[in-house]
């Protein structure tokens, strides 16, 4: 689990509900199987176990979203959904990201909104939107994700088509993602200029904007500010007599290991490492401290021994955690799958990365194999983490294999732009 993205995307239950703020998620993830048999996929499930499917095998999942991309932009017409149906577009939509089928990816997704429109379904067209954003704002077509943003809040239904409103309640969302994307083209000052005209109205309650001020700073990449901003968010959270002790005590400790993240990112180490230990010593079974603290340990070479102990403790207590969950689950809900597999992957991923350090290859590079054997850790830095360790045992062709493979997986994150920079001058020396 790296503490970068990791801190930058934490949003916990207690947080969300008493600052009004919620992120736009991808929802169901979801997956291709051959495009022909797309359109008869329904239910999340499926079109979970649809992308695994498709995506699984790069090479042959790229023929796949090419060729059907080739066949809808020739046969579907401006008045029809044809040749795919809703389910079909979102799936290819998602599996042209994780592809990086990028201007598939787009049309897909666009073609689903468009579809929505014509059904006048509110949730399939917020659906649709948030899929849309985020993919815009993760490939970094931050000028077209504004525009989306934009598209949305213009958009109105007939008050008999959206009688709870869903749309309206969506909209909040929406003006956080497009103040974010002002912020990371450069327009701060823009940004922060809707922020205020929003809470003067009351749109948000005070902790709600500080908290949103501080995502656009470390967007606009002004990291200073944003440690300064989170710092006085602290102050005001613990402040505020309208919570209860608990609930300060719960949010101000969201917050401190937001900083984690920033710390790391200003390459501020030991202040990173101070706050981490204070929080695994205040709840020393969290698995996400443990993990994040014992992998900022071994990423800076520091401790391994202790580093290691930390990530074994994170994936024990995070097996508990599970089996728990799975125990009192209602039988007909279930986990968030999705969430399970990320956390699941960027542990195995530290335990790897830790015995990378010790330099016991074999055992790191089945713990690798571990974390991309499941989507969530196919990304560019556990690609990289696999790639380092085979190149450490001699194996030049799995390693240039992988490089390869973290470098199609490149997001527009400033992490992974810089990273792609490093991964490019090793397989150039390996090359």
């Amino acid at each position: 689990m790296k503490i970068t993205p990791r801190a930058w995307k934490v949003a916990l239950p207690t947080m969300l509900a008493l600052l009004g703020h919620a992120d736009i998620a991808w929802g169901q993830e979801l997956a291709g199987v051959p495009a022909a048999n797309l359109n008869a996929v329904t239910g999340s499930v499926a079109r979970k176990n649809a992308l695994k499917d498709l995506t699984i095998d790069r090479a042959k999942g790229r023929e796949v979203v090419r060729a059907a991309y080739a066949k809808a932009k020739a046969e579907r017409p401006k008045d029809s959904p044809a040749p795919y149906n809703l389910n079909a577009l979102f799936v290819l939509g998602r599996a042209a990201y994780t592809l990086r089928e990028n201007e598939a990816g787009a049309f897909f997704l666009k073609a689903f909104v468009d579809d929505a429109k014509k059904l006048q379904s509110p949730s399939k067209l917020i659906e649709g939107y948030n899929a849309l954003l985020l993919f815009q704002y993760e490939v970094g077509q931050f000028e077209a994700c504004e525009k989306t943003c934009q598209e949305f809040l213009d958009l109105a239904l007939p008050q008999s088509a959206d009688e709870d409103g869903l749309i309206n309640k969506a909209k909040s969302n929406v003006i956080r993602r497009m103040l974010l994307c002002q912020s990371r083209l450069g327009q701060f000052d823009k940004a922060e200029k809707v922020l205020k005209k929003i809470s003067g109205r009351g749109g948000l309650n005070p902790l709600a904007e500080q908290d949103l001020r501080c995502r656009m700073l470390r967007e606009a990449g002004r990291l200073d500010d944003a440690i300064a901003g989170y710092q006085k968010l602290i102050e005001m959270v613990e402040q505020d007599e309208a919570l209860r002790k608990d609930q300060r005590d719960g949010i101000s400790d969201e917050l401190k290991y937001t900083l984690t993240g920033l710390y790391t990112e200003t390459k501020e180490v030991d202040k990173a490492v101070k706050i981490l230990e204070e929080l695994v010593q205040k709840e020393p079974s969290n698995p996400t401290y443990n993990n994040d603290l014992g992998y900022i340990l071994a990423d800076n070479n520091r401790d391994l021994e202790k580093a290691e102990k930390l990530v074994r403790r994170a994936l024990e207590e995070d097996k508990k955690r599970r089996q728990k969950a799975a125990e009192d689950a209602d039988p007909e809900e279930k986990d968030d799958e999705e969430t399970a597999e990320l956390d699941n992957a960027s542990y195995l991923d530290s335990l790897g990365w830790v015995l990378y350090r010790t330099k016991r290859y074999d055992e790191a590079q089945k713990a690798l194999e571990g974390a991309v054997a499941v989507e969530a850790g196919r990304n560019t830095e556990i690609y990289d983490h696999l790639a380092d360790v085979l190149a450490a045992k001699g194996d030049k062709a799995g390693a240039i294999k992988y490089y390869g493979l973290a470098l199609e997986t490149v997001s527009a994150s400033k992490r992974d732009q810089m990273k792609k920079a490093q991964i490019e001058e090793k397989l150039k020396a390996l090359r």
